[in-house]
């Protein structure tokens, strides 16, 4: 009875053995595991870093390219502003042209008159020259 006792107790203490053996492989592959996460957890953190850095700077970027848009539409808001102050004074100008071309053709055809008037005066003044030596 003691051998079997003594049988019993050293298939017991094979079965536990081998049951701590296979919980010492079992324990060695959570830690492999458990070191592949932390290492995956850190790759992670270091992406999530590296995402929220681009992040902010894509947020930095699209404020500055707000801004640049305000200053632009500010810009052509006020070349339209411009260019309708320009058209006007182009329109202005060209009706002072005409005007100019109107009073200038005037001042031509007065012109032309005086010069025939200015011809007819010398012509009469002659004929009144030669009336008078005719006198004398």
């Amino acid at each position: 009875m003691v051998v079997e006792i003594i049988a019993q107790l050293e298939g017991d203490i094979k079965s536990m053995k081998t049951e701590n053996e296979d919980l010492n492989a079992k324990q060695k592959k959570l830690e492999r595991e458990l070191a592949s996460t932390k290492t995956q957890n850190g790759d992670l953190s270091t992406t999530t870093f590296q995402l929220e850095k681009q992040l902010r700077q894509l947020e930095d970027d699209n404020s500055k390219q707000r801004t640049l848009l305000q200053e632009l539409e500010t810009t052509f808001s006020a070349m339209s502003l411009e260019k309708e102050l320009v058209t006007k004074m182009v329109d202005q100008t060209q009706a002072t042209v005409n005007e100019l071309t109107v009073v200038t053709t005037g001042l031509k055809e007065k012109l032309q008159l005086l010069g025939t008037e200015e011809g007819q005066l010398k012509q009469h003044q002659a004929e009144l020259q030669q009336n008078v030596d005719d006198l004398y």
